[in-house]
């Protein structure tokens, strides 16, 4: 018998209605929005009386910081965005070195969410460990300067996540990197070696510049490797019925890919 079950499949179209109540989302000016001190999600409002939906990730990896149910509040709005933190390292002391992927993209560009990605240009000591950091806080003008952009934006948002991508991604990833340099310099904190994700980059890199081809294949064999991995692990709360879990790998019909498994 197999360790796990294996399903193969593809996602052909998306259709859905909102049952979602957005009544009780805490609205914010846009004049004043700062995304480290706003809500986890909300209602942005801008001066000409229009508005968006936001949300943010507390890590790049979703199954860290369970960031769906953040974004689902704000589904029933028209246009939608979420901030996601590109690299966070949260110290040597700990497992938690994370960077986006590609399966992350895919799954915004399916359910027409619009993507920023983000750094980190601030975090401090947790404790006295001298090896774990605590109180991350996004570079909020970047932030805020993309969300007018995606306000304005015209087209859908998987024209701007891969657009977004192109142009962005090496430098929001160089910011992000350099950042975790000056946080471990200022507190003398030990961080994750940042060659790992230096080196992460440079398979994204084609002819000198970020390519989506390389970031989806490099990306996607690491997520595929690690639902393998969970789908032969049993923890100790699960109740597994034939003691079998299952791997799934699903494509849809705009070039994403995921990689789950149960």
């Amino acid at each position: 018998m197999k360790k796990y079950l294996e399903f193969y499949g593809v996602i052909r179209d998306l259709s859905y209605c909102t049952k979602v109540l957005t009544e009780d989302l805490e609205i914010v000016e846009y004049d004043s929005f700062d995304i480290n001190s706003g809500p986890e999600s909300g209602i942005l409002q801008f001066a000409d009386n229009t508005s968006l939906g936001f949300s943010w990730w507390g890590t790049p990896k979703p199954s860290r910081t369970w960031p769906s149910a953040r974004m689902y509040k704000t589904y029933d709005l028209p246009k939608i965005v979420t901030v996601i933190p590109i690299i966070k390292d949260e110290g040597k002391g700990t497992q938690n070195n994370d960077r986006i992927n590609f399966m992350t993209l895919s799954r915004m560009n399916l359910m027409n969410i619009y993507i920023v990605l983000a750094w980190y240009e601030s975090a401090v000591p947790k404790g006295d460990s001298g090896d774990k950091i605590t109180d991350f806080r996004f570079n909020s003008k970047w932030v805020a300067d993309r969300i007018l952009d995606i306000k304005n934006y015209k087209k859908s948002a998987l024209h701007w996540n891969v657009s977004h991508f192109a142009r962005h991604f090496e430098s929001v990833f160089r910011q992000a990197v350099q950042c975790n340099q000056d946080i471990a310099n200022r507190y003398g904190v030990e961080l994750h070696p940042v060659r790992n994700h230096l080196a992460a980059l440079d398979r994204y890199i084609v002819d000198g510049k970020f390519d989506l081809g390389a970031f989806r294949s490099h990306s996607s064999r690491k997520s595929s490797s690690s639902a393998r991995s969970e789908a032969v692990t049993i923890h100790d709360l699960e109740y597994l019925d034939n003691k079998q879990k299952a791997y799934f790998e699903l494509d849809n019909l705009i070039g994403g890919k995921y990689f789950l498994n149960s």
